[in-house]
């Protein structure tokens, strides 16, 4: 045998281990730079219908929601939504309370209310503690607008050079229904609007619909906005 007929075998077995591990890594860096496009439209569109996404979802999900928006059937994009939702109702209302202790005691009225079917009371108080906890994380109100665009884009600018950042704080940096102006609201006519339900000037906004599409937008205040500005 030759004398380095071993060696030569693991050189070559390390070789090709290597070369596996390179393909791995490649592939798990394209996929990571492909996320922010795949993520993107499906944010855009459900935050179009006044849906939220998760940081709980995997990507399989997201995948699924995009192609139920992209068939344009909003209420099969509707009923996924609440399913999703109602089975987190627990553990969205347990991680908003554990995140903000001091709301605790109004985030379990609200959810009570919700669970009771009085979705009046149960839409205006979510919207008016993620509101609070905006200003509270952010630093400003996450309803206000300024010039036709919301407020809280100016404070995600900073995470706007990455594009997946970019593509997760979108809700923040694009108009929809919860913050459209009044001569805007017409393009949003799936969901409540902060102004016209905190101002009275709404009376039809009490259906469950709403009441999950709020809490929607509380689990993605959550899991997607708090950790981004927790860390920065």
């Amino acid at each position: 045998m030759h004398p380095h007929s071993t060696s030569d075998v693991v050189a070559a077995q390390i070789a090709v281990a290597f070369s596996s591990i390179q393909k791995t890594l490649a592939e798990i860096v394209t996929a990571f730079h492909t996320i922010p496009g795949e993520i993107r439209p499906v944010i855009h569109s459900l935050a179009n219908l006044g849906w939220f996404p998760s940081g709980k979802m995997g990507l399989s999900e997201i995948h699924a929601f995009r192609a139920l928006c992209d068939s344009g059937d909003k209420s099969a994009v509707g009923t996924a939504m609440i399913e999703w939702i109602n089975g987190e109702l627990e553990h969205i209302q347990m991680s908003a309370s554990s995140r903000f202790p001091n709301r605790s005691h109004i985030l379990t009225s609200a959810f009570r209310a919700h669970d009771a079917g009085q979705y009046v009371l149960s839409v205006p108080v979510l919207m008016a503690q993620v509101e609070g906890m905006c200003l509270e994380v952010v630093g400003t109100k996450l309803f206000s607008t300024k010039n036709k665009l919301p407020k809280t884009r100016e404070k995600t600018d900073r995470f706007s050079q990455n594009a997946l950042s970019e593509a997760l704080l979108l809700p923040l940096r694009e108009l929809n229904g919860f913050t459209a102006s009044e001569t805007q609201r017409d393009q949003w006519l799936d969901t409540p609007n902060r102004h016209e339900v905190l101002h009275g000037i709404s009376t039809d906004y009490g259906t469950r619909e709403n009441s999950i599409k709020t809490i929607s937008l509380l689990e993605y205040f959550i899991t997607f906005v708090v950790p981004k500005f927790d860390l920065n």
